[in-house]
């Protein structure tokens, strides 16, 4: 009787130290998992920072490339950036020259339109450039998602600082940011993010544009609870024609920051991931 007492203890005591061991071993397989879930997750967030910054340190240095960040730059008179912007368009048009070109992607210049490009140069269609003038009249032809029809002398005269009657702030801007993809997921994904991030004064002054129909933006806008912002239909494209923003071989977006009837900045082939910062700093450079 006391050998089976002792023998059942000495299985219960072995049960409970199992027992023990068992749950150890499962908090440990718990730690180590936790510890594998957060050392990824770090590892996860280092990645996408390195990407961003990359990807900044790339925008900086296309946008000295094109002239936009020259520091220390004197203001040159109206002839003097005439001549520069001549000569830079004629570095483009050397530079891009079709030479059997064969792009069939949806966002890709066809033949045609490379040929058609190639003609607005020779008729007199140059590539704008920072510093030449921002004509008012393609604003007339823009499509309001509202009344459905272009919003005319008045609805211009509405978005240009230049033309307000009211303004007298010479300090008074006008951000454009164009894309002539149809239902652009980039476009759309930016505006989203500009009208979430931005500040309240640069919103203020932020006007979108696509080849949409009024129809289809009004639905999106919708859709989203976008009805605060100011973007407007050019179907024909006319506008953007008028301001060189279909790019030359790859359709993308475009942002330029308008200023006593001049093109201040110009931003092409913007990054939508970046286009809160590429906004905010040509605003910045303004001052």
């Amino acid at each position: 009787m006391k050998l089976l007492t002792i023998t059942t203890l000495s299985l219960v005591l072995c049960a409970k130290d199992a027992l023990s061991f068992a749950t150890v071993c499962q908090r440990n397989r718990m730690h180590f998992q936790s510890s594998s879930a957060l050392s990824m997750g770090k590892g996860l967030n280092k990645a996408r920072n390195k990407q961003a910054a990359l990807a900044k340190k790339m925008e900086i240095a296309k946008q000295k490339r094109e002239g936009s960040l020259e520091d220390g730059e004197k203001k040159l008179t109206d002839q003097e950036m005439k001549e520069k912007n001549d000569r830079l368009r004629f570095q483009e048009m050397l530079e891009n020259t079709p030479a059997g070109a064969n792009m069939n992607a949806d966002d890709y210049l066809s033949q045609k339109q490379l040929e058609e490009d190639m003609e607005a140069y020779r008729s007199g269609e140059d590539r704008r450039f920072e510093g030449d003038p921002a004509p008012s009249e393609p604003f007339e032809e823009l499509v309001s998602i509202k009344t459905q029809n272009a919003i005319g002398k008045s609805g211009a005269s509405r978005l240009l600082p230049w033309l307000r009657k009211t303004s007298s702030n010479k300090s008074d801007y006008l951000v454009v940011v164009t894309d002539p993809r149809d239902k652009s997921e980039e476009f759309r994904k930016a505006i989203k993010n500009l009208n979430g991030i931005l500040s309240p004064s640069i919103k203020n002054n932020l006007i979108y544009i696509n080849a949409d129909t009024p129809a289809e933006n009004r639905r999106w806008m919708k859709k989203n609870d976008l009805m605060n912002i100011e973007l407007f239909s050019d179907e024909k494209m006319e506008w953007m024609q008028a301001y060189t923003a279909l790019g030359r071989k790859r359709w993308s977006m475009t942002c330029f920051v308008l200023k006593d009837e001049r093109i201040e900045r110009i931003i092409r082939d913007m990054n939508g991931f970046l286009a809160d910062d590429n906004i905010s700093n040509a605003v910045k450079s303004l001052d």
